[in-house]
């Protein structure tokens, strides 16, 4: 069984060494033989259909027919993870975000927001902070919102994502400054001073040294800490 799952995995590679285009018919032979001798509910299986959605749509410029194919593989892939793990596990929550940001791929963000709100619902309900997956569906919802114009409900998710970034790698790492940064542009847009002076004192206070890559969140924080000070004067005053 698991040479076959070895091999399945090799001719994968091994086509698209040869060409752009993944050999649609063939791939579909042999995950459905991976099927037959392993079962629909084997890890078998899943890793199979991951390798036939990555060879047939997991590169860049990916045609919509293409894309189309991956997402019914994935919604197939989600079912037989429900049914072996559960709707609320870590590994559904997962499988919510990759299909997911395959709709986001399509285009369809409708769809791809609804389905990272579900899986950041699971995730948060599992406590996964941690989680790179968290992190990611967190930042996507928070993505597709700001585009709507959202700022609201995506100051909501990029919160979540700067909680994740903590957990992940430290208030002083550059990748949590990037989401507080993001975090204080949203907050600036619906004029959110509390936010605004909880994180440009955050972001002044791990920036230890400036160099180039962090003097524009440093500057930003500088002045979100100006203009949350200047409005608290005022209210102040009245």
């Amino acid at each position: 069984m698991k040479r076959l799952v070895v091999l399945f995995i090799l001719f994968i590679s091994g086509s698209f060494a040869v060409s752009a285009q993944p050999k649609i018919d063939s791939l579909r032979v042999n995950l459905e033989q991976i099927k037959v001798q392993n079962g629909e509910k084997s890890n078998e299986y899943l890793s199979a259909i991951d390798q036939t959605i990555q060879a047939i749509a997991g590169y860049d410029g990916a045609p919509l027919e293409h894309l189309h194919i991956a997402a019914d593989y994935r919604k197939q892939h989600l079912n037989i993870v429900a049914k072996m793990k559960g709707e609320y596990s870590v590994e559904y929550a997962e499988d919510l975000f990759r299909l997911g940001n395959t709709y986001r791929r399509l285009g369809n963000t409708d769809n791809a927001l609804s389905l990272f709100q579900k899986s950041c619902a699971i995730f948060e309900q599992n406590q996964c902070w941690g989680s790179e997956f968290f992190e990611l569906t967190t930042y996507m919802a928070s993505l597709i919102l700001r585009q709507q114009q959202q700022y609201e409900k995506a100051i909501e998710f990029q919160e979540k994502c700067v909680k994740c970034t903590n957990c992940r790698y430290g208030v002083k790492d550059m990748r949590h400054i990037e989401t507080c940064d993001l975090l204080l542009r949203l907050a600036g847009e619906t004029k959110r001073w509390d936010i605004i002076k909880q994180y440009s004192r955050q972001v002044l206070d791990n920036i230890d040294t400036l160099t180039k890559e962090n003097f524009q969140y440093y500057s930003y924080a500088t002045l979100g800490e100006h203009i949350w000070l200047w409005v608290e004067k005022r209210y102040n005053e009245a």
